[in-house]
Order: C-alpha cells, then structure tokens, then sequence
C-alpha cells in the first residue's frame, strides 16, 4: 500500500557550529568555501544551514561511507535496504523503499542528478576520491528543486589541476572480520591545456555472520570502482571537465535462514527448543488449520494440538544449499533463463539475501566565464543494473515436513468433492516450504542542467533550466509454499522539466533581500509487460493494468532576509519544496501516490568569535 504524506510542516530555529580545519601557525580556522549556491562563497556567507565536510575532516571523524554521517550529524540519517536507500534530514524521508520510489533529498555527484538510491551504495561515496561533501538541510526548491523536500547531498570528486605536476596517493585500510580497503589516485597537468586523474577504490569485507547453510558469511561486501576525469582548458574563459566512473559490487545482507534456538513459552503452546523455521512454521500452521477445521484447543483432550506440535518438532534443516528448496520455482529464474535478457552478467544468488550493483555514469562539466555571468551547462548519463535477492523467509528440509493432509477432516486420498480438493491442496503446500523472492532494476538516465550566475554585479543573480528523464525496466518474484511467480514486470518513464531563478538584492549596506522561484513539470509512465512473459510463469494471477500515467506541476520558492555586519550574519525566511508523485512498479494495481509538498520556516545566525578561533 502505497501512502502519501501530502502536506509536511516544519519549523526549525537553529545555532550551526560549523567544525573546519585548524591552520597551524595562527590557530584560527580557516575559510571553507562551498558551491550550494552554485556560486563559490564562503560557508559563514551563505544565510542556509549548511554542512561542508573536506577529506581530511572525514577522514579525522572516522567516517568511511555517507551513512557514516549520522555519527557526526544531527538530523540525517540513511537507511539501506536491498531495494534502495533512502535519506532522511530533519526527521523527512521516504519510508517506501523500492526500485521507483524516488529520495526526499536531491543527491549530486560532480553536478549530476542521480535519482535512485542505490547511488549511494556505490563506492565512489565510499568517500574514496571525494573533494568535498556538502549537505543542505531543508528544503531546496529553488536551486536543486526536484524530489529535494528534505535537503540536498552535493558531492565533488576530485578535479585534476591544469599545470600541476603528477602525483598520487594511496590509502590502505585493514581490519577485523576480513576488512580490506583500498584507495588512490594519480593526477596531474598534461601540456599547457589538460589535465586527468585516475582514481581507484576496492572495499572488500568477508562478514560476521554466519550462513549455517552457505558457504558464505552475511553483511559480506565486495566492490570495485574506477574513475577517470579529463580537463581541458583552452583559454582563461573555458573549462571542460569529462568525467567517467565505473562501480561493480556486491553486498551480501542480512541472511533470513536464521537456525538459532527458540525458548518459546509452554504456555502459548510453542514448545522450547526449536529453531526459528520450525516456530514459524507452527506459527503459520496454527493460524491456518483451525480455518480448514482441524482443532488445535490445547485444552481439548480430543484435539490434534499434539500431533502438530510434535511433528513439528522433528523438522529438520537441509544438509547443504544445493537442495532444490532454495526458491526453486520457474518464477524465480525467469530472469535468468533468457524471458528477460539481464545486461549485467551477474547472476542472482539464491542463498543469501544480497543485492549486485553495476553503475556506470558519464558527465561533462563546460563552463564559459563572461564579463558580467558565468555560463555552465552539465551533461550526464547515469546506467544502474541493480539485482537483489532474498532466500527462503521459511526453510525447512521437505523430507521432513509433516504431511498435514493426514489432519483433514476427511480422506484426502479419497476425497472427491471440489472444497475437499481445495482443502487437501492449501495442506499440501506446507510441503514445500519456503518463501523468498528477487528483483532487478534496470536504468538508464540522462540529465542536462543550463544555468547562468551573474558575476560582479550588486544584485547577485541566478537563472537556469532542468532536464531529466530516466528509462527504467523492472520485475520481481514471490516464492511461496514450493511455488515461484512473477509479481510484476514493467516499462517505467519519467521526464522532469524544470526553470529557475533567484536573485540577491542588496536593501542597505547590511541587510538584503533573496527570493526564488522555480517552475517544475513532473510525468511517470509505467507500462506493465506482465502479459508479455510465457503464461506457464505467470501462476498467481496477476493482472495486467495496461498503461499508467501520472503528471503534475508544481511552484516552489524561497525568500529570505540576510543581515550581515561585521563577523555576525542573522537570516530568516521561508521555503517550499515538492517531492514527485509515484507509481509503484512493484505492485501497480495500487494505484499512484500524490505528490508531497513541505514549507519550512526557518531562522538562524553565524559568526566568526575570538578572532576567528
């Protein structure tokens, strides 16, 4: 089910202590400059709460990945998921996880929109070749605009230098459990013109928990990613930045074949000492059975309380994985046996929950310097071939699963009549039992942002123009009591347009006024290819809903009023923000969510104390 929050209100009063690097030789901090404007500016000129983090501060706070932040960040937090990751910032986010739903907050790499969480698992914000990270609390309707209700996450890699010599680095990682991690880079000027870099970054980790059944270990992580930048510069007006990254990893996750011991209360009727299948097992079993008439009173002498309880207390688990239990229904492989042709040539693995990522991402970066503004346009092409897994929920060696057919109120074995039939069936799946499922997310994206920034003039200025649209090709699985069917495969489009504009105008020497506004035009548009698969793997039913359509356009805006004076900057005002309704691809007979819209008002102050220190 999905659920919309249409209308989200917030109000925040906040003192941001902003941590920078200490210098040396006179003990003040120095002077951080940020681009959440799209405009270089020092961090404690900006009237926004901003948080900017360099490599070294990362580095000195222990912080590894992006998740990581929320040890040193009040109000983010990220939660991973083998079907996305979602952000949430000041206690906003999407609490829906899946491969459409789209983020609360607007993620940039190097100036590229990236729409799907699973950027964010991907090594290069591992923090490996990372530049600087900035993180904008609260909505962030005008300059970054789309799916940003909650904030926005802009990374810079790391840009070669054009006339600076080659050098490198590396950064070797080893810990516990298996951990292996390493990161480097070689940069350096190439003739009078261009410039490259070459970054590289393994994370390799074998895991702490043991999968009894596998020879694997769960939250196992395994990747590589590769990035390659070339600048060119041809004259002192025109920079060119070309960038390439490739990433390839697999994580293993929380396994669901747990086999620990249960001391389940006598009382309840679970008796102790079964592992947790078998409990589970009961637990379906005694829900179920007493709707097919089979009398599970404990206090009834003439029940089949016992029987049950005492077959159930000699399951057994499989020897080994290879038993054929492990979501072992057409459903399952239809993905890999050819019904849909998967790019990647990773394969799903059916012992483990586990998600296997493939993200390649070209972008250009041109920005032209004129007399009164400054041209930049950014070009990107994001491809993503996600693929997750999960085994067995409930597992148990069908060699010794109880028959429960033998508790019918009747002869199974001779029953004729269609609701005996159906009875005798619904018994019988309890001897295959298990529950599973898997999924793939296909994208292919591409984004274009123009934007002009006025340079040198009293009033500052921004204007600019969105595009994007994503083409993206999902399908899942359900495997249910020895059964396995495709739940959904679809077609997903979605097209943003978008127009901006901000000005900063200066009302008095101290005090000045800044407004935006932007223009957004949203469309989704899923096409469910349910029918087109063999109808010997459609076996649950599920209807085709044809073509699905959703549009809406949306006003967001800011204004703001800044007082500046000596070392103290006080600024008050407020903003909106739009987050894009939905359509779920995997589960399209609910219907699409509405958009969200949230409105913040908010106010604060910085300044410089002690001379800077």
């Amino acid at each position: 089910m999905l659920i919309s929050q249409k209308n989200a209100f917030m109000v925040a009063a906040l003192i941001q202590a902003t941590t920078h690097t200490y210098a040396q030789d006179n003990a003040t901090i120095e002077e951080v400059v940020v681009t959440a404007t799209k405009r270089s500016a020092s961090v404690q000129e900006v009237p926004a709460a901003i948080d900017a983090y360099t490599p070294s501060q990362l580095a000195d706070a222990g912080i590894s990945n992006v998740a990581d932040l929320a040890a040193i960040n009040s109000g983010f937090r990220i939660n991973d998921s083998t079907s996305s990751t979602s952000i949430f910032i000041r206690g906003i986010g999407a609490s829906i996880q899946g491969n459409t739903t789209d983020s609360t907050t607007a993620v940039f790499i190097d100036g590229v929109y990236q729409a799907r969480g699973y950027a964010l698992g991907s090594l290069v914000t591992a923090l490996g070749d990372i530049q600087q990270l900035q993180l904008l609390k609260g909505p962030q309707g005008t300059l970054y605009g789309r799916n940003a209700t909650s904030g926005a996450l802009v990374i810079e890699t790391y840009n070669p230098e054009v006339g600076q010599e080659f050098s490198g680095r590396i950064s070797p990682t080893v810990g516990d459990y298996g951990v292996r991690k390493v990161s480097g880079r070689i940069s350096g000027g190439i003739g009078d013109s261009i410039a490259a870099s070459l970054a590289y970054a393994t994370n390799k980790r074998d895991g702490f928990q043991e999968i009894i059944n596998a020879d694997l270990d769960g939250y196992a992580e395994d990747g590589d990613a590769v990035q390659l930048k070339f600048r060119w510069q041809p004259s002192d007006t025109a920079d060119f930045i070309l960038t390439t990254r490739y990433v390839d990893e697999i994580k293993i996750d929380q396994p669901f074949q747990q086999v620990g011991h249960t001391d389940a209360d006598p009382a309840l009727g679970v008796p102790p000492g079964l592992n947790n299948a078998q409990t589970a097992w009961i637990g379906v079993a005694s829900q179920i059975l007493p709707a097919l008439g089979v009398n599970l009173d404990p206090l009834d002498p003439g029940s089949q309380f016992a029987a049950v309880y005492g077959m159930a207390a000699g399951l057994t688990f499989p020897a080994g994985a290879d038993t054929g239990t492990f979501n072992n229904g057409v459903g399952r492989n239809a993905w890999n046996n050819g019904i849909y042709p998967l790019e990647s040539a990773q394969a799903f693995n059916t012992d483990v929950q586990s998600t296997e990522l493939e993200n390649s991402v070209v972008s250009l970066k041109a920005t032209f310097n004129f007399d009164s503004f400054d041209l930049i346009s950014v070009t990107g092409y994001n491809k993503v071939l996600a693929d997750s897994t999960a085994p067995d929920v409930l597992l148990a060696d069908t060699a010794s699963l109880p028959d429960l057919r033998t508790l019918a109120p009747f002869d199974c074995a001779t029953a004729a009549d269609p609701a005996s039939l159906g009875l005798c069936g619904s018994l019988g799946l309890f001897s295959a039992a298990n529950v599973g499922f898997s999924g793939f997310a296909h994208s292919d994206a591409i984004t274009q942002e123009v934007y002009l920034v006025s340079a040198g003039s009293d009033i500052q200025w921004i204007v600019g123009g969105f595009y994007f649209n994503e083409e993206f090709t999902s399908g899942n699985t359900g495997d249910v009591f020895g059964t396995s069917s495709v739940l959904a495969y679809n077609e997903f489009e979605v097209e943003s347009i978008s127009v901006y504009g901000e000005a900063t105008y200066p009302i008095r020497d101290s005090l000045s006024l800044t407004a935006g506004l932007r223009y957004s035009d949203d469309e989704n548009e899923l096409e469910d290819l349910i029918n087109t698969l063999d109808p010997a793997i459609v076996q649950l039913g599920i209807v085709d809903v044809g073509t699905l359509k959703i549009e809406d356009e949306q006003w967001t805006y800011n204004v703001k009023l800044t007082y500046e004076a000596d070392d103290l900057l006080v600024y008050a005002g407020v903003t909106t923000g739009h987050k894009s309704g939905l359509i779920n691809s995997g589960a399209p007979l609910t219907g699409a969510a509405d958009p969200e819209e949230v409105i913040s008002y908010e106010g604060g102050f910085k300044s410089q104390l002690m001379d800077g220190a």
